[in-house]
C-alpha cells in the first residue's frame, strides 16, 4: 500500500467542488533520473527554482572530475523531496491539506477517501 496526502481546492477557485490532488508519499523515482526535469511535470514553479540552483552549480562543478558525482548527488536530493515540493506548491496556490490515505494507487486512495468523507461527492450522502 501507498500513502497519498490529500489536498483540495480553494473553496473560492472554479474547481472547487472538484476531487482533491493527491501527492503520493515517498520518492519520486523520476526524478532520480530526470532530475528536476522530472518534477516539471508534477509542479512547474518548484521545478524552475531547482533548476535554477542546479545548473549553475552543474555548469561551475563540469570541469571537476567526477562531477557527474555531484549531478546524481542533486538528482537523488530533488527525488527525496519532489513530493514536498509539490505539496509545497499546492499550498502556495491555495490548496487545504486533508487526511492521509492509503491505496494500491491514487484511484484506490482516493476511493477510500470518498469512502469515508461522502460530502465530498458534492451531494451530502
Amino acid at each position: 500500500m501507498k500513502l497519498y496526502s490529500s489536498h483540495f481546492h480553494p473553496p473560492d477557485s472554479p474547481r472547487a467542488g472538484a476531487p482533491p490532488v493527491l501527492v503520493r508519499e515517498g520518492i519520486a523515482w523520476r526524478c532520480i533520473v530526470l532530475g528536476w526535469l522530472g518534477l516539471l511535470f508534477a509542479a512547474w514553479m518548484p521545478a524552475l527554482l531547482v533548476g535554477a540552483v542546479s545548473l549553475p552549480v552543474l555548469a561551475l562543478t563540469r570541469h571537476l572530475p567526477g562531477h557527474w558525482v555531484m549531478l546524481a548527488g542533486i538528482n537523488i536530493l530533488v527525488a527525496f523531496f519532489a513530493n514536498d515540493l509539490r505539496r509545497w506548491d499546492l499550498r502556495l496556490r491555495g490548496f487545504t491539506v486533508g487526511p492521509l490515505v492509503a491505496g494500491r494507487d491514487a484511484g484506490e486512495a482516493l476511493l477510500r477517501l470518498l469512502d469515508h468523507r461522502p460530502e465530498l461527492l458534492g451531494g451530502g450522502a
